[in-house]
Formats: C-alpha cells, sequence, structure tokens
C-alpha cells in the first residue's frame, strides 16, 4: 500500500462505540470504512449515523460502504488492513472469530478488538495464528 493510499477497514460492531470509532478512522478521508450493519442497515444505508459529541459536535456520517455481513464487504475482492471487531464480546454465544473469517487475509490484515473482557482474543489468535491482533 502506497502512503497516500486510503487504508481499508472493515468494522463489526455498529452500535455506539463502533460508529464513533468508524467515523473518526473516516475523517481526512485517510480511510474507507466499510460497516457491517445488522438490525440498522436500512437506517444508516439510508441517513448515515446521526452523532452528537460534546467533543466534535454534531454530525452526519456516511460510512464508504455499509454492508449486513462479513461475505457481503468481500464479495467485491476488497482485501481490507484492519478488521475491527466492536461487538460485545459473549463467547459463550457467538464466536465472532468465525463471522470475520472472509475478511482476514492471514499477515495482510490487522484485527483490532474494541470488547470488553478477559480472555477475548483467545478464539482469535487460535483461528488467525499469522495475523497481528
Amino acid at each position: 500500500m502506497s502512503s497516500d493510499a486510503a487504508i481499508k477497514v472493515l468494522l463489526l460492531g455498529a452500535g455506539a462505540l463502533g460508529s464513533i470509532f468508524a467515523w473518526r478512522l473516516q475523517e481526512g478521508d485517510k480511510a474507507k470504512v466499510t460497516v457491517v450493519c445488522r438490525s440498522n442497515y436500512s437506517a444508516v444505508k439510508s441517513k448515515g449515523f446521526s452523532i452528537i459529541s460534546e467533543a466534535y459536535g454534531k454530525h452526519t456520517y456516511h460510512p464508504s460502504k455499509v454492508v449486513q455481513s462479513v461475505e457481503e464487504a468481500v464479495s467485491d475482492g476488497t482485501v481490507y488492513d484492519f478488521v475491527i471487531v466492536c461487538t460485545k464480546a459473549l463467547p459463550n454465544f457467538d464466536d465472532n472469530s468465525k463471522v470475520i473469517a472472509p475478511a482476514v487475509n492471514g499477515t495482510n490484515t490487522t484485527i483490532i478488538l474494541i470488547q470488553n473482557g478477559i480472555g477475548i482474543e483467545e478464539a482469535f489468535c487460535a483461528r488467525f495464528p499469522d495475523s497481528p491482533i
């Protein structure tokens, strides 16, 4: 990747925290952020995220791309530099390492976990031993 090329980011977990991270990453056009939205897909696709922040003011943020699944995010052949997981850490119910698998390209993809909990990285380390986490 050249130094002036925008990095490609895939964000899973577009709630309050995830939407703020996506917005700040995309600010200044240094990153192209694809956001996976589930229940809020239609609203975000048509209206974007409405952000009201004491630090940054009021904004409407439109991600570079809004998709309903990780599979859809990679269906056009996009290779992501970073995959950010901002979902609730519920390892007894969901395995987000499996969910993001189609978007992880070995050492070319860095996985960032923005979750609470202890030992949340274990499933990711086991599934992606060559990826920076």
